[in-house]
């Protein structure tokens, strides 16, 4: 059996709002990977809401 995996470099998404724009390009390629790593360089933060 067969395994195809694929390696990316550096990735930011900070201040993306669409998820799929960022890849809208290589999204053909990347489906034809069976497992997919990159890495990330940015965190997920969600700022508290303000107290009043």
């Amino acid at each position: 059996m067969k395994t195809t995996l694929m390696f990316m470099g550096d990735v930011n998404l900070m201040n993306v709002t669409d998820a799929e724009a960022p890849f809208g390009k290589v999204s053909e390629v990347l489906r034809q990977a069976d497992m997919r790593f990159a890495n990330l360089e940015c965190c997920f933060f969600e700022a508290p809401a303000a107290r009043s």
